[in-house]
């Protein structure tokens, strides 16, 4: 079960595009749900028993669905000219179909989970080098 529903991206949806339709929201907003619970492990216990951390993660997941059907196609930038005729587009480069978690989602979730900030989500890809250390 994700921390948002359809009704909670329609009621904040208003974006000049058409939202997508329900198949693709509900995907989503699993998606969203996935990301949270693996960003923050405690969260679904949390949900079950204390509203405000239910209605923040609700926030958060709805918003992180706005975010990416809002703009799909990742546009961050459009320039044109006039002659003799330029034009650009700049691409965002986010994965995850656009899905993401701001520093104010996680700030979010983090002060109801009561944690800090530097550990909600945080790890490192680098390889522990115990001769590098100082």
């Amino acid at each position: 079960m994700g921390y948002a529903d359809i009704s909670d991206v329609k009621d904040r949806w208003i974006s000049s595009r058409e939202l997508p339709s329900d198949s693709i929201v509900s995907a989503y907003l699993m998606d969203a749900s996935v990301i949270l619970d693996a960003t923050f492990p405690s969260l679904a216990d949390k949900v079950a028993n204390e509203p405000v951390v239910a209605a923040r993660a609700k926030m958060v997941c709805a918003n992180m669905v706005y975010r990416a059907l809002s703009n799909p196609d990742k546009i961050r930038q459009v320039s044109e000219g006039i002659g003799p005729e330029s034009g650009s587009i700049t691409y965002s480069s986010e994965g995850q179909g656009g899905l993401r978690i701001t520093a104010q989602d996680r700030d979010l979730i983090s002060q109801v989970l009561e944690l800090n900030k530097s550990q909600a989500g945080q790890f490192s890809t680098l390889p522990y080098r115990p001769d590098l250390r100082r």
